[in-house]
């Protein structure tokens, strides 16, 4: 029955969620950690808000920072724009080469 399906899913949003309205913003916060709901719109934004916060130190600590603040944003979202960040890219170190011995060819040697 389609009533009953809705009646238990307004349960559970009045149960999960709650809202504020500050001015003519409503924000909507999780009820069980305090954290406030990030929307699909508002995630990129956040993201790079938490990113700066943190002093682009890569991806724990914004993570660590999104963690402390929001709700509903996914840890790819973050791994993402962190392998997107232009200046995180220019701190990243880069591997250096294998540096080997140079193979000598058995010919070679036999000419000296």
């Amino acid at each position: 029955n389609y009533t009953d399906k809705s009646a238990k899913f307004k349960f559970w949003v009045r149960q999960t969620f709650r809202l504020v309205q500050i001015g003519s913003t409503d924000l909507v916060y999780v009820i069980k950690n305090d954290l406030l709901l990030v929307t699909h719109e508002q995630i990129y934004y956040r993201v790079v808000d938490c990113h700066v916060a943190v002093g682009q130190s890569g991806r724990d600590k914004t993570w660590a920072e999104i963690k402390r603040l929001y709700a509903g944003i996914p840890h790819q979202a973050v791994s993402i724009y962190i392998n997107m960040c232009d200046t995180c890219q220019i701190r990243r170190s880069f591997p250096t080469p294998i540096s080997g011995k140079p193979i000598v060819s058995i010919g070679f040697l036999t000419r000296l």
